[in-house]
């Protein structure tokens, strides 16, 4: 999120790359905006390109202290995946939100999306605005929904009422759903290709992306449906693991130094991230950075050099574990309990992972673990019947 009044501050890879003096090429090949303490950039995971706030990397490249954004307000700027996130639908249906149904000048009646914002090449829409719209598409504004679009039953029961019967007809259409609940055919047919890619995903995250033609012998999502809606799936699953990945950073880091702000994260390792936490008052003999990777858990470097070696390897699962004397493995599970992430620090470590054998398989069950820190409703078929 971009704080509205620090919308000019904001700095893309080439832009640091020219305030560090130093050629694109070169910036990215010393990782500069990937080590510890470097400050989190203001835009989703999943956003191309990415952003900084100016102000605070200034403040890291003098040595300074970071300083905070502020408090958040009406104003602030969202990007696609933050706007979705806010009104609980998939970042497509967003998509298809401000560049169709209800853009500007639409003959259905229905509300318009408020004007994005283009910071550095990436649409923002500010999230006041963005509230709003949502109370009048749902009923919620002094406008109410347009004529003939009022929908029988709570929004909040549409989509697992919706899954019940799917699960009872795979084949069923937009026109029976809509008969079926008493809600409007629009909302039928959104809610249809939202429940539809949520049983996907769910396929998906157990099953792993080669299964995924398997689909439909064994849920009955229609061929063309499958087809159409796999991207959608694949990319909720995507969205899933990086959130779950950060809020389980979030509590290990607020158990080991009391708050997140040392928290550090970067995408990799099968969709699944890396996490680097650094650690208060390292001395030379002790650790000065946490780390943790889906392939090996968690370890501590220390120095910042043994940390980037930690981290170079994000993108490769066939890498063997890295190695140096000053890097240490903690603990023998791969998503420990922050209280066991703690605990592990008192001792000396091993110089070599519990496990060091990758498979998608693994990667599965890593990804599992790390939804259980996410709230029930966030979870990928947390409406679906079991």
């Amino acid at each position: 999120m971009i704080r509205a009044d620090r919308r000019d501050l904001a700095r893309t890879v080439a832009e640091l790359a020219d305030d560090w003096q130093m050629s694109l090429p070169m910036f990215r090949k010393k990782k500069i905006h990937q080590a510890p303490g470097f400050p989190s950039p203001v835009t989703s995971a999943p956003v191309k390109p990415t952003l900084w706030d100016g102000g605070q990397t200034d403040a890291y490249r003098a040595g300074r202290e970071i300083p905070e954004l502020g408090p958040a307000g009406p104003s602030d700027l969202l990007d696609r995946y933050e706007v979705a996130a806010l009104l609980h639908i998939d970042v497509r249906s967003w998509d298809k939100y401000h560049s169709d149904l209800y853009a500007p000048g639409n003959t259905a009646g229905l509300p318009e999306v408020p004007a994005s914002v283009d910071v550095c090449g990436v649409l923002h829409w500010p999230k006041g605005p963005v509230q709003e719209w949502d109370a009048l598409r749902s009923g919620g504004g002094a406008g109410g929904r347009p004529l003939g679009s009022v929908d029988l039953i709570p929004r909040e029961e549409i989509r697992p009422r919706a899954a019940a019967l799917l699960a009872g007809n795979p084949r069923t259409t937009a026109e029976a759903l809509a008969r079926a609940l008493g809600i409007h055919p629009e909302t039928a047919r959104e809610v249809l290709a939202v429940v539809r890619t949520e049983v996907i995903a769910r396929h998906v995250l157990e099953h792993g992306e080669e299964q995924a033609e398997l689909v439909q012998e064994q849920t009955g999502v229609p061929v063309w449906a499958l087809s159409r809606l796999l991207p959608d799936a694949l990319d909720r699953v995507a969205e899933q693991n990086l959130r779950a990945v950060r809020v389980y950073g979030e509590a290990v880091c607020r158990k080991v130094t009391g708050g997140t702000d040392r928290l550090r994260w970067s995408a990799g390792v099968g969709g699944l991230g890396q996490l680097a936490i650094d650690l208060p008052s390292p001395a030379a003999d002790r650790p000065a950075v946490l780390l943790w990777d889906a392939r090996w858990g968690w370890a501590t470097a220390l120095d910042v050099g043994e940390a980037a070696a930690f981290r170079s390897s994000a993108d490769d699962l066939s890498v063997d574990s890295p190695e140096s004397d000053g890097l240490r493995y903690r603990g023998s599970r791969l998503v420990p309990a922050p209280a066991e992430v703690e605990a592990a620090l008192g001792g000396r470590g091993r110089a070599r992972p519990a496990r060091t054998a990758v498979t998608p398989q693994r990667l599965r069950e890593v990804a599992a673990l790390l939804a259980g820190y996410l709230p029930g409703e966030e979870r990928i078929g947390a409406y679906l019947p079991s």
